[in-house]
């Protein structure tokens, strides 16, 4: 092991004992190092549960969504009973990828030679085979993964013998009731490939310090700062919450319909929520950031130690949807647009600063609480 690697497992350690008024940000080598990165690969990504998309997305039977879950090609199809199936999107032939991105289907067909997958991940067909001696049609189904739906979302683990999503979120998914997060719809999408390692994305998205700079030209003035509060999920380093009060005089002033929203939502939700931004982080690398009405939710996956890929959405109850129309879809993808991008110069701006020779890891602030619940959950998993 690397000596740089073992300064950031050590560093990691410390954080379990240490509060954070006397934690600092993680080495260099945690954002930098393929060493680092494999221990987070076989640690976390292949134990923990990803989310791969919403349910919307999968809706119908045949509906299926394709996507790279951290170098391992996944496709999700809902069957023809109804039922949601997580496969391995390679043929069992030669390795091909069956499909990509979303669509419907009544069956797979691989792209290369036609070997044929029906919609529960059994071989169909194989053209020309029947003089092979040693194929097998039943030793051909796509291999399967485990698949749950939470609030709406959809999430994969590649572990066989991990503990199920919905009871260790079950506190986490009564909280957020209010929010309606299962009932929205989006109305932006997000995927992009990001310059960074994907923990900067993920602290960047779970924590407000940087919103009243980074994001003044979007929304910079809605958040109170002075009133930021972050806590652990059910005392346990699965999730963290982060809360602020929403400044709705500068929403008004700044964006007067995206207020008429909030202020419809709030109206049927109980205080506190009517009056804040709520965020949930569903470790490892689900981001849920909520005002009432409306949702930005993020993943971000590595594909090497300095490259990210980053997707998700903005979600909002259909009858908003219903009541805007295409020019509401519209102004919320040109809003998400803006507001990614503040993010994704960010991200890559810390990826740079990470090869000076001068960078020393800094305190945390009090603003910063769900950054140190990650190097919690980090410490738990690779320590």
């Amino acid at each position: 092991m690397e000596r740089k690697t073992r300064e950031v497992l050590d560093t990691l350690a410390k954080t379990l004992t240490t509060p954070i008024e006397e934690t600092r940000a993680l080495p260099p080598a945690a954002y930098t190092s393929e060493e680092v990165l494999d221990l987070e690969k076989e640690h976390i990504f292949r134990k923990e549960w990803l989310c791969i998309g919403r349910e919307e997305q999968v809706a119908k039977p045949g509906d299926y969504l394709a996507r790279d879950l951290v170098g391992e090609p996944v496709v999700v199809v809902r069957d023809a009973k109804g039922e949601l199936h997580a496969f391995s999107n390679v043929c069992r032939h030669r390795y091909m990828q069956l499909v990509e991105g979303q669509g419907s289907t009544d069956k797979f067909v691989c792209p290369y030679h036609g070997w044929t997958y029906q919609l529960d991940g059994a071989l169909a067909g194989a053209p020309h085979m029947n003089e092979s001696r040693i194929f097998e049609r039943r030793n051909c189904h796509l291999p399967e993964f485990r698949v749950e739906t939470w609030l709406g979302f959809v999430l994969v683990n590649f572990d066989p013998d991990a503990a199920p999503l919905g009871p260790q979120h079950e506190a986490a998914a009564e909280r957020l009731a209010s929010l309606r997060l299962g009932e929205m719809r989006m109305v932006a999408t997000i995927d992009e490939v990001w310059d960074g390692n994907w923990k900067l994305g993920v602290e960047n998205g779970s924590e407000n310090y940087h919103v009243p700079r980074l994001h003044a030209p979007t929304f910079g003035s809605w958040i109170d700062l002075g009133v930021t509060e972050s806590e652990l999920y059910d005392g346990r380093e699965v999730g963290s919450w982060l809360f602020s009060d929403m400044q709705m005089d500068h929403v008004s002033e700044e964006a007067p319909e995206f207020a008429e929203l909030i202020g419809r939502a709030a109206a049927g939700m109980p205080e506190p929520d009517a009056g804040r931004f709520t965020g949930y982080n569903l470790h490892p690398a689900l981001i849920m950031d909520s005002f009432p009405g409306n949702c930005v939710w993020s993943v971000w996956l590595p594909i090497d130690a300095t490259h990210t890929r980053q997707f998700g959405g903005v979600l909002v109850h259909p009858s908003e949807i219903e009541a805007g129309g295409d020019a509401f879809c519209a102004e919320h993808q040109a809003w998400t647009d803006k507001l990614n991008a503040e993010d994704y110069e960010a991200t890559w701006r810390l990826q740079g600063g990470l090869r000076s020779r001068y960078s020393d890891p800094g305190p945390l602030s009090y603003a910063e609480g769900c950054v140190y619940y990650l190097q919690r959950f980090l410490a738990e998993r690779l320590t």
